[in-house]
């Protein structure tokens, strides 16, 4: 993962390195968020899963994941750093029409931003501007989350987390990814089709739904984690790189870093 860095520093904001790792953050941070809302939630009728939260927390962990598994999985530096630099341009897009949407309703009137954040916005601006075009110069490989996903679903079908052999079985996680995926999407859209395959059950039916979505939420998450520590470790090196994952990873790392050595 450094080689792939090395070079690439002046070109992308945050490298091969950085743009993978972000989004594994914040997955994880949405799964935590997950566990601190059912662990106070009532454990007696009337229960209340508040599952129109957590079910788009799923569908952040997937997508967050999923795109850190997308910009990791090709085997070849190149295609690594082809979708890094792909996901820095929808980033470094995305930044400068915030920044860009907020300066111009100042100046129109619309709303106030007072010194000295004026200024820093306009200079701010001006760099992201810069950071942009610096970044289509490289030749980039974008993609929406729903491709994202789906092609993070097909390598962890075609390389199968260790680690979770026995919770999969001869399960397929790339459907499970799929299905989980459009049925967390309702839901953090607004749709109520969800909720009619867990009407008939009742407080059941809703929890069977969380909990596969909670579960296929963490598997990707986790893969997610392999697949960075996978690429950030040399196992020849010492002193040795710490170990800040749960041993219960590391039988996947060790499988997948001989992929990358």
């Amino acid at each position: 993962m450094a080689l792939d860095d090395v070079g690439f520093d002046t070109k992308t904001p945050h490298v091969v390195s950085g743009a993978a790792l972000f989004p594994i953050m914040n997955a994880i941070d949405s799964i935590v968020v997950i566990h601190g809302v059912l662990k106070r939630v009532r454990q007696k009728t009337p229960f209340n899963h508040h599952s129109a939260s957590v079910m788009p927390l799923c569908r952040t962990a997937f997508e967050s994941s999923s795109q850190s598994i997308w910009m990791l999985s090709p085997a070849d530096r190149d295609g690594r750093r082809r979708r890094a630099a792909g996901s820095s341009l929808v980033g470094a897009g995305q930044k400068y029409s915030h920044l860009d949407t907020e300066l111009k309703a100042h100046d129109a009137g619309k709303q106030l931003i007072p010194e000295p954040y004026l200024s820093e916005m306009r200079d701010h601006l001006k760099f992201s501007k810069e950071e942009l075009d610096a970044v289509r110069t490289v030749n980039c490989e974008p993609a929406n989350f729903s491709k994202m996903v789906a092609e993070a679903g097909k390598w962890l079908h075609a390389n199968p987390p260790t680690h979770l052999s026995a919770e999969l079985g001869h399960l397929d996680l790339s459907t499970r990814i799929d299905q989980q995926y459009r049925i967390c999407s309702s839901v953090a859209h607004g749709y109520n089709w969800a909720t009619d395959f867990v009407a008939a059950e009742g407080i059941g039916g809703i929890a069977k739904m969380l909990a596969d979505a909670i579960a296929v939420a963490v598997y990707v998450t986790e893969s997610a984690v392999c697949l960075f520590e996978a690429q950030a470790t040399n196992r020849a090196s010492a002193p040795p790189r710490p170990r800040n994952h749960p041993g219960r990873l590391q039988p996947t790392i060790g499988s997948w870093s001989s992929m990358y050595a």
